[in-house]
């Protein structure tokens, strides 16, 4: 089992509260960037956000997700997250050991989740999210395991090529769709995601309703293999020789 969050500041910044869904109850694990949480105007909801990888101990969302699948509550994970805390701190706190343990837990989960990228992603932290099921992204999202120009700097010892980088990381929803990276995308409202804040949140209650009617007789049944079998055939390969 995962260990709990061991400092006030900690749990504070791991998501509370359940939302009741006609009459369903959605249990929401949100990730938000520049402190304002996806399709939530609200300060209560913004507090309740998991902001919490600027160090490697605050990354609880098993903890979360687990308290959810006990008891046998939908899990719905909302992920737009900034980047990742650069500090050698947390390299000497296990960054890599939390990343990893986050992954081994959330990849046993007995429930199903719509995990849905919103925004940027440009980061791999929240991957251990990913092992939920169901990844759905909205069109004009991007989504990479690290920023363009920690990309550039890796392949061409330069960060200047952004260009270069962002083709080749196929970090747009239609690119990731075409590699089975992600399983949905969801159109946008004119615009873009915030720009029309209730539109967009109409948009996910629809899709998520729609999700939840489909699976809710099975939401804790038969997931494992599924699972396993989605990750076998991710991505596209080519054979040499």
């Amino acid at each position: 089992m995962a260990q709990p969050p061991t400092t006030t500041k900690e749990i504070s910044k791991i998501p509370k509260r359940f939302k009741r869904k006609q009459p369903k109850l959605f249990r929401q694990v949100p990730n938000r960037q520049n402190g304002t949480a996806v399709c939530y105007s609200d300060q209560a909801s913004r507090h309740d956000c998991m902001d919490h990888f600027e160090e490697p101990r605050g990354q609880g969302k098993a903890i979360r997700v687990e308290l959810a699948e006990k008891f046998e509550y939908p899990i719905a994970c909302l992920i737009d997250p900034q980047d990742v805390f650069p500090g050698i701190g947390a390299d000497n706190q296990g960054q890599a050991g939390a990343n990893a343990h986050e992954l081994k837990e959330m990849a046993w989960l007995k429930a199903k989740m719509p995990i849905v990228v919103a925004g940027e992603v440009h980061t791999g932290r929240a991957s251990a999210l990913y092992f939920g099921g169901d990844k759905c992204t909205l069109k004009h999202s991007i989504d990479s395991s690290h920023a363009l120009k920690v990309g550039a700097s890796i392949h061409w010892k330069d960060a200047t090529p952004m260009e270069q980088a962002a083709e080749a990381l196929h970090l747009t929803a239609p690119k990731l769709k075409n590699l089975n990276l992600v399983d949905k995308v969801i159109k946008e409202p004119l615009g873009c995601v915030y720009s029309n804040m209730l539109e967009t949140y109409r948009i996910l209650h629809d899709q998520l309703s729609e999700w939840l009617k489909s699976c809710y007789d099975n939401l804790f049944e038969g997931c494992f293999k599924p699972r396993y079998q989605k990750f076998r055939v991710m991505g596209v390969y080519d054979q040499v020789g």
